[in-house]
This record gives C-alpha cells, structure tokens and sequence, in this order.
C-alpha cells in the first residue's frame, strides 16, 4: 500500500554535471520514494544505471528505479515414459517409468528391472517401434531426450548370452481378423 496519500509530487532531477555516483544514486532514490512511498517498495526496488556519453566528452548518468526482477522458469528435470516389458517366461506388461532428463537409456532399463521380480542377472535391449513393424534397437548409452514422446519403446529381457552369441528377437503380431459382408448390388 502506497504511503503517498493525494497528488504525487513532480520531481524534476538534476543532470549529474559530474557528481558521484553515491550522490547522484541517492537523488534518484529520494524521488522515487517521494512518489512510491511502501513496504513492497523498501524491499523490491533497485536501480539501473545508465551512462549518455556525447562525441564532445560530456556524460550524464541517472539511476532508473525498478521493481522486475527477471527469473529463469524451472525447466522439466524428470521425464515419464510408458514402455512395454516383454519378460522372461512372463505376459508382457507395460510399466511407467520416471527418470532424469540427463538419464541414459540403460537407466531406464535398470528402473524397469527394478521392480522386476526374480532373476536379476538378465540383459535387456530396448527397442522403438512404430506399429508394426521395429523402428531400431535403442543404444543404451542414448540420453532419454533422443526418444521422441510418440516414440513406443519395449524392454526385452533376456539371459545373458554365453560370449559371441548372436541374440534373435523373434516377435509375432497377432491381427484380429473382423468378418468382411460383401452386399451385391
């Protein structure tokens, strides 16, 4: 609430005509205050200086009143993905997983096995796919921003490989096959 009660008062400022900037500074102020007298003034105003300075030498400086602070907004730190877990000996099931923005894609796999039940000790591989057919097998050193969100991604978890054995994913789509009426015309 503005102390000021009535007409506010004009105040006309001097040039700096090479005066300190304290003094200068403190003109400024005292004007400012004698036109927004409040608690929300005392504690959120400041000053910009500015510098005019002409080709002949001369320079006048003032010391502009204001109370927006710029502040960067929070960015997104945690990303949320739905991703399709095909087990071992297990139904398929989709999982929510949420991580770091920063996070790898390994991390995603390893909060997937997480809460997995039994066998730790398997490898996974993420891959993307745009129904039906596989986009690509997902590098696990990727940051989690390299999948777009349309992006479906599924875990597959397996045992490990003995060394130099060639892993196959073997996947078959089931499609509904709806009765076809033909009328004659």
């Amino acid at each position: 609430v503005n102390r000021v009660e009535g007409k506010k008062p004009y105040v006309e400022l001097q040039d700096s005509a090479g005066r300190s900037d304290a003094e200068v500074a403190e003109e400024y102020w005292r004007a400012t205050h004698s036109r927004e007298n409040s608690v929300i003034t005392f504690l959120f105003t400041g000053q910009f200086k500015s510098v005019i300075s002409c080709e002949c030498g001369r320079s006048n400086t003032t010391f502009e009143a204001f109370q927006a602070v710029p502040l960067p907004l929070s960015q997104i730190h945690e990303r949320t993905m739905k991703v399709r877990v095909v087990g071992l000996c297990q139904r398929p099931t989709t999982k929510q997983v949420t991580v770091r923005t920063n996070a790898l894609l390994h991390d995603v796999a390893d909060a997937l096995l997480k809460d997995e039940d039994g066998d730790m000790a398997c490898t996974f591989s993420l891959i993307s796919y745009s129904s039906p057919y596989i986009t690509q097998r997902l590098p696990m050193e990727e940051i989690v921003t390299t999948v777009r969100p349309e992006q479906q991604l599924t875990c597959f978890l397996y045992r490990q490989p003995r060394p130099g054995a060639v892993c196959i994913f073997l996947l078959h789509r089931r499609f509904e096959k709806t009765p076809r009426y033909f009328l004659d015309p």
